[in-house]
């Protein structure tokens, strides 16, 4: 699947069935797994910090261990080397390469995934601030209530194609390892649908693979994402004992100039194909992140600060070429008496709104809506969040109290995808964690 930049199309009433081309199999979300009972280091600690998700929140080594290389290792792991002496000789294994992208996934049939999909956020979810023996309690309660707005708001973005999309990104990383001369298999994996995490490991160790390099399907590090995911995996493999494996993740790329680059460049780009002929001072191109719970924050997430310090040399870079920009954060702030991040995307929107009105500000006449600073495909938060909720107070004029405001052609860019440039970051950054070289890495296994 090749990128496009034409604006997404909604067809609301196509919901279909995306099969996976991963190891896994389809089908509704697997069964909730149970917390760990004892407390485990988290590899993608990045100082001192605490791991939030059930039966975990303990908190970790400020200085874990390091490389020569200087990329950081998990406080649980001994790094062996790729050959072992045995006595007077020396066992070298095969080398075989598996490449896993993992992220909490996202539904396309609200009639058979939607239900398995919150049942497995609400037991397994960091950023919900609840013991595991009180989770399934609130997730009976509050599926009947939530169940209509979830319902609302899929029926108007339709099929996410996020597993489809993930595939294509998968196909797209493996080509690129090919063109640098690396033979490996790229699998998919979700936290809370199929294929989950835990199907992929067992694919990978079936498929006979000897070193396994992890990537969170978005830039930053979270004890929501990779850090749930790396658990996950450790977990996986934990259940195979049998498995000689050597496992790395790479924590984040968030902070690499490569990766910001390339988020400038190609907002750039789809600001100028998809307003054909607009100034730049004419475009607003607003950037969107995922939101976190202020109490992972508390605790030590790096996440939200890894966003904002992306954020503001991407946005340098494209106020040079004379464009506006802003950032807001897409929140899943269902859960009541939660604080999240702030400004929200849709109360940054009103304030532009009101500072045209004001006269603060220029009016925009265009908007791009842009999702790819925290998510590498299209999920539910871009698609609605941003697409709708955000999109119809930039586009909509106001009455004679917001003469100012006109409205302003508003269009969601194109995700990464099967991006080629993108593909070719992500191999790079495999090679550069193969070799133990990559900035902001953590070996799990052995």
């Amino acid at each position: 699947m090749t990128q496009t930049n034409a604006p997404l199309s909604r067809s609301p009433s196509n919901f279909v069935q995306v099969s996976s081309r991963s190891a896994a199999t389809t089908g509704a979300a697997s069964p909730p797994r149970a917390a760990t009972a004892t407390a485990t280091a988290s590899a993608t600690a990045s100082g001192a910090c605490f791991d939030a998700s059930p039966g975990r929140a303990q908190p970790l080594p400020a200085t874990p261990a390091t490389t020569t290389s200087g990329a950081r290792l998990s406080p649980l792991s001994v790094r062996l080397p790729a050959a072992q002496a045995v006595g007077d000789r020396e066992v070298k294994q095969e080398r075989k390469i598996g490449v896993l992208l993992t992220s909490h996934g996202d539904i396309d049939n609200v009639g058979t995934q939607l239900r398995g999909y919150v049942r497995e956020a609400v037991l397994r979810n960091p950023g919900l601030p609840l013991p595991a023996n009180v989770r399934p309690v609130v997730d009976a309660i509050g599926w009947p209530l939530q169940k209509p707005n979830l319902l609302s708001q899929y029926s108007q973005i339709g099929p996410t194609s996020y597993d489809e999309n993930s595939q294509n990104q998968a196909d797209a990383l493996e080509k690129a390892l090919k063109d640098k001369g690396i033979e490996a298999g790229v699998y998919v994996g979700y936290n809370f649908m199929a294929p989950n995490i835990e199907d992929a490991v067992r694919q990978m160790k079936e498929d006979g693979v000897t070193e396994v390099v992890i990537f969170n399907q978005g830039a930053q590090n979270s004890m929501a994402t990779m850090g749930e995911s790396v658990h996950e995996v450790q977990d996986a493999v934990e259940r195979l004992p049998d498995w000689d494996v050597r496992i790395s993740a790479v924590n984040s790329f968030s902070d690499d100039p490569r990766f910001r680059k390339l988020m400038a460049d190609r907002l750039a780009e789809d600001a100028q194909k998809m307003f054909p002929g607009a100034a730049p001072k004419d475009v607003l191109i607003f950037l969107t992140s995922h939101g976190l719970p202020k109490h992972l924050i508390d605790k030590g997430d790096k996440a939200t600060k890894q966003m904002l310090d992306a954020y503001a040399v991407i946005k340098d870079d494209l106020l040079a070429r004379g464009y506006q920009v802003e950032h807001g954060f897409l929140n899943d702030d269902f859960f009541p008496g939660a604080r999240w991040t702030s400004p929200k995307a849709t109360v940054r929107a009103e304030q532009i709104v009101e500072d045209v009105t004001l006269g603060k500000r220029e009016a925009p006449k265009h908007v791009l809506l842009d999702g790819r600073l925290s998510f590498t495909v299209h999920h539910r938060a871009t698609l609605f969040d941003a697409d709708i909720e955000a999109r119809e107070i930039l586009e909509t004029p106001r009455g004679p109290a917001w003469s100012r405001y006109k409205g302003a052609e508003v269009k969601l860019a194109p995700n990464f995808d099967s991006d080629p440039k993108f593909a070719a970051l992500l191999a790079t950054l495999t090679t550069e964690a193969l070799a133990g070289k990559a900035k902001d890495m953590a070996v799990i296994a052995p």
